[in-house]
């Protein structure tokens, strides 16, 4: 028909039409290639995680949220802000490398067939058992995630709005 965008609007639609297919077609092996990325960055999440708790200014500011207490002096924050700032920063990347394919895996979850679940992932556990392990680590990536950004919200309070990460 030669108009530029009924015919990009109509591969458009076909190639989404044959994503779908390809990806409802074998969820499982799709979930493979998602497997070791997952393993190795919730690993690197959890880890950072750990530093966070154990990180004392962290932990004040965060009580101070809970008690709604006076977030202090700039002479405070300028002492406290490098001391969270660092492990903040440290933990960005992999918090957001470990989050593609922790949505690509709950998506593909709920495209797996019953009769699927006792093949096995190329680490050598089944569908199912892996499924279960991975519902148990959301619930610790999550605490990870929502730590982060409890934490981010506090220096935000205190950095007048601005995000650690405005200038990345």
């Amino acid at each position: 028909s030669g108009d530029f965008y009924e015919e990009w609007e109509s591969i458009s639609n076909r190639w989404k039409t044959f994503h779908v297919e390809l990806i409802t077609a074998d969820p499982v092996s799709f979930i493979d290639r998602f497997v070791s990325s997952w393993e190795r960055s919730l690993q690197q999440v959890l880890g950072e995680a750990a530093v966070l708790r154990k990180n004392e200014t962290a932990s004040q500011w965060l009580k101070t949220a809970r008690r709604e207490g006076d977030i202090g002096s700039m002479q405070t924050w300028v002492v406290e802000r490098p001391k969270v700032m660092k492990d903040l920063l440290s933990m960005r990347p992999h918090l957001v490398l470990a989050t593609i394919p922790w949505i690509r895996l709950q998506e593909l979850i709920s495209l797996v067939p019953k009769e699927a679940m006792n093949q096995k992932l190329s680490n050598g556990q089944t569908v199912q058992a892996f499924i279960k392990r991975f519902s148990r680590e959301s619930l610790e990536f999550s605490g990870a995630m929502n730590l982060f950004y409890a934490l981010e919200k506090q220096y935000m309070r205190r950095n007048d709005g601005l995000s650690p990460f405005m200038d990345f």
